[in-house]
């Protein structure tokens, strides 16, 4: 078997980049998603809009579509969860998340790709396929006691 060199290892490698890219929902900036990523099954939470389960889901290079920064910004191509309701709890307090709930949400292999790791505050991020339909995805509200 022979190897791919010069020229034609270059022309396979930016065939492979440009269908990774392809692959995901909008177009993401260079070197996003990191390489520290995997599709995998897991329980996170996040706050959502009952009435707007669709927008619930946007990244924010979607919900600000006028922030140039953002869509060089490889998280804000992304979809922000937790792996723990209290790191949600500061958030609710916002008046921008007013109406918003708590939901534990399945996230499935076939949506993304995941961060394998948390954050030291317990946050993920998910870099949604072009074919994930965010309509199906499972969820369940989560009551937070008064």
């Amino acid at each position: 078997m022979g190897y791919i060199r010069g020229r034609e290892l270059k022309k396979h490698v930016n065939k492979y980049i440009y269908i990774c890219h392809l692959m995901f929902k909008s177009e993401l900036p260079k070197n996003c998603p990191p390489k520290e990523v995997s599709e995998k099954e897991i329980d996170l939470y996040r706050l959502i809009a009952e009435d707007d389960i669709q927008g619930s889901f946007e990244t924010h290079v979607e919900l600000f579509p006028d922030r140039e920064d953002f869509k060089t910004n490889c998280k804000a191509n992304g979809i922000s969860f937790f792996d723990n309701v209290d790191a949600l709890l500061p958030l609710l307090e916002k008046e921008i998340n007013e109406d918003k709930k708590i939901a534990c949400v399945r996230i499935s292999e076939d949506m993304g790709k995941i961060s394998n790791k948390p954050t030291k505050r317990g946050h993920y991020t998910l870099w949604v396929y072009e074919n994930a339909n965010i309509e199906k995805i499972k969820f369940e509200i989560i009551e937070i006691g008064e």
